[in-house]
């Protein structure tokens, strides 16, 4: 019986993936939680399989973050996460950092949660349709073709003078969703884990003073 855990601040999301789990006698969920601190405390109380993990669980936390916790956590637990980002270098960022699957929200995820469970814990990464599509492009065409236009740049220098995603979000009227989106394509053009590395490389190829 695989143990799963489920991780997403959405309600009709938690429902959707239940409702397709029910009836998959092969799986039981042992945990279901609404913010990143719920999920690493009940990560350290029940053993999982496989975790599914929303991309954007807490706006504050970052995604990378939220992966590297749960991995601290549970080593051996195959982590899927839920995508409302379809950019194929910030998949590519993830599979990088050691995720098993990655499922585009927009894709059905009736259609895939199984076949992507199914795939990790036999060791196979999976990536639901469109995930996989961008995925593939991105890795043809190569991170460095991602080109900084004038809102990457207004954030990256945003970010280099300190700004939070909050705030940055704030100063330029958009959601804090866009920034993460942003940052993290700005984080895969610089081959950069962290904002500290990302400003670095960035200063060395001239896009900071």
């Amino acid at each position: 019986m695989l143990r799963i855990v489920i991780a997403d601040d959405v309600d009709l999301v938690l429902k959707g993936i239940q409702s397709v789990l029910a009836g998959w006698s092969d799986a039981e969920i042992v945990g279901v939680y609404q913010s990143v601190s719920d999920l690493l405390d009940g990560l350290q109380k029940h053993t999982a399989d496989v975790v599914i993990l929303d991309d954007r669980i807490d706006p504050d936390y970052a995604p990378l973050k939220v992966i590297r916790d749960v991995q601290a956590i549970t080593p051996k637990a195959k982590v899927i996460v839920l995508g409302t980002i379809v950019d194929g270098m910030v998949v590519q960022e993830f599979f990088a950092r050691g995720i098993h699957g990655y499922l585009y929200k927009s894709d059905t995820l009736a259609d895939s949660l199984i076949p992507a469970i199914r795939a990790v814990v036999q060791g196979k990464l999976y990536l639901s349709p469109t995930a996989g599509a961008e995925h593939m492009a991105a890795m043809q065409e190569g991170r460095r073709r991602w080109q900084l236009d004038e809102e990457a740049l207004r954030v990256l220098r945003l970010l280099a003078s300190g700004g939070h995603v909050s705030e940055i979000a704030h100063q330029l009227h958009v959601s804090p969703y866009r920034i993460y989106s942003v940052r993290n394509k700005l984080r895969a053009r610089f081959g950069a884990e962290n904002n500290e590395a990302m400003i670095s490389r960035a200063t060395a190829e001239g896009f900071l003073p």
